[in-house]
């Protein structure tokens, strides 16, 4: 049965704690069992360095670069799960 991880913080100001909380997070959940796969900037870097478009404006249509990181960071992260047996 796959498991999703998700980490929920709410602060009355920003900056008042929830970026280290996030930050500090993956350390425990890797240690209670989550298989925790990095980005992995060897397959997108060039897509993460293009800065001719702009990406994450709030539209509800996803740019083409957003999908082709997405699909890269779906195939690496595959690459690396598939290799283990559950």
């Amino acid at each position: 049965m796959a498991t999703q991880w998700k980490v929920f913080v709410s602060t009355g100001t920003p900056g008042g704690g929830q970026e280290s909380t996030v930050i500090c997070s993956p350390s425990t959940l890797v240690h209670h069992g989550m298989i925790f796969v990095p980005l992995g900037y060897k397959l997108i870097f060039a897509q993460l360095a293009n800065v001719a478009e702009v990406c994450g404006g709030g539209s509800l249509q996803s740019p083409v670069l957003e999908l082709e990181v997405a699909k890269l960071q779906g195939a690496g992260f595959w690459e690396t799960v598939s290799q283990y047996k559950f």
